[in-house]
């Protein structure tokens, strides 16, 4: 995978002539991977888009998918809504920021939120940062409210708790990193995608695109985000008949599991062809 600091390594495993793999993650690989490309034993790419750039290397290009982290692999359903004391008879979104979280994100459940818990159960996980303001926000904004006890707030969510949330996720809100959307993927729970904008990551936005179109997700540009406008899409979702099972199917076939598994395969027969 490659960003500025991986050229000088590259550069030198090209004069040493190391055999190189690349991983490209993205749907539009770095400078970095389409200079290696041109001498790459193997190219690796998560999104079929990427392709594209490699027109000269069909025969080294393995669409492999991006690896998911083994501590949170597996989503946990058994129990779950008791882990968080939900109804599991109602449906459950899961509000996804990162690690950092996400402002417009958090502002925009916090503007929808007295309207979402009359139909559904939120997990929403705001970033150590946001976490504070969150909380106190949504305290003022359902003091009286007789659904109040359907909102989950949480700074981050460890591995355990990451399990348990995916397990009760019947809606995904997210940004678009590409570890998001294999995460989300493998759990075969429909999503929103907020993608960063461009000026900031110039990936999430393709990213986000390439996965709606496999059907798994729909896409709000962080330009359009409104309460209104997420309220109205995660209603859609849930109200249009068979939509729903629709996303998780097309999330489902859309995953490439074991990553991590087959890119190390491919790493490994290299290796021992050029040990030869």
């Amino acid at each position: 995978n490659g960003g500025y600091v991986a050229f000088p390594v590259l550069v030198s495993a090209r004069i040493l002539r190391i055999p190189v793999i690349i991983h490209v993650s993205d749907t539009v690989p770095s400078r970095v991977l389409l200079f290696a490309s041109k001498f790459a034993k193997k190219i690796s790419i998560a999104f079929p888009e990427a392709a594209k750039f490699f027109p000269k290397n069909k025969e080294k290009i393995a669409h492999l998918g991006n690896p998911v982290r083994d501590e949170i692999k597996f989503k946990q359903t058994e129990g779950a809504h008791q882990y968080f004391d939900l109804d599991p008879t109602r449906k459950t979104i899961l509000v996804l920021g990162g690690s950092q979280g996400s402002q417009i994100i958090n502002e925009t459940i916090l503007g929808a939120l007295p309207k979402l818990i009359k139909n559904y159960q939120i997990i929403h996980q705001t970033g150590k940062n946001n976490y504070d303001n969150v909380f106190a926000t949504a305290g003022v904004e359902l003091i009286d409210n007789p659904f109040k006890k359907r909102y989950r707030v949480y700074s981050y969510l460890d591995n355990l708790q990451m399990k348990m949330a995916a397990g009760t996720a019947d809606l995904i809100i997210s940004r678009a990193g590409a570890g998001s959307i294999a995460e989300i993927s493998n759990w075969n729970v429909p999503s929103i995608l907020v993608p960063l904008t461009k000026v900031i990551s110039r990936d999430q936005e393709s990213n986000s695109f390439s996965y709606a179109r496999s059907g798994a997700a729909v896409v709000i540009r962080q330009k359009n985000l409104s309460p209104n406008i997420l309220i109205h899409e995660i209603n859609r979702i849930f109200e249009t008949s068979g939509l729903i099972e629709k996303m998780s199917e097309s999330a489902k076939k859309y995953f490439i599991p074991d990553s991590d598994k087959k890119i190390a395969h491919e790493i490994l027969k290299i290796l021992i062809s050029h040990q030869k």
